[in-house]
């Protein structure tokens, strides 16, 4: 696998924080399969959809926060995440967003490509 691109933010200028600084990985498929494991009910029970979908997401961030204040995560998530302030956790998820998702422009490109129907390859190319 590639070696992910992580970036570091510096939040000392920022006040009423939990943290100084975090650095936060791009994040992959497995990612997810280990954030839904983590939120997993020990008994079995489901959560109901809203939950589950909040739950997942912040255990997506926690998951992609690989260094807090010069020391790195040593486990595969940041559990440290979820205790933090609101106002920390959302300077964090802001990040997350930015490394991992896409902006409005980037959306409004792939639309315009999606209007113009791609390019029709044979139905048994590979790619």
């Amino acid at each position: 696998m590639a070696k992910r691109k992580a970036r570091r933010y510096d939040l000392s200028q920022f006040k009423g924080l939990d943290i100084q600084s975090f650095a936060i990985v791009e994040t992959t498929a497995e990612d997810l399969v280990m954030a839904a494991e983590r939120i997993a009910n020990p008994d079995g029970t489901a959560l109901d959809e809203n939950t589950y979908s909040l739950m997942l997401r912040q255990q997506m961030i926690a998951g992609a926060i690989v260094e807090v204040d010069g020391e790195p995560v040593k486990s595969a998530s940041c559990q440290a995440f979820m205790g933090w302030n609101s106002r920390t956790r959302d300077f964090v998820a802001r990040a997350y967003d930015h490394i991992n998702g896409t902006d409005k422009k980037d959306r409004e490109n792939f639309a315009k490509l999606l209007e113009a129907g791609g390019e029709e390859l044979d139905s048994h190319a590979q790619t």
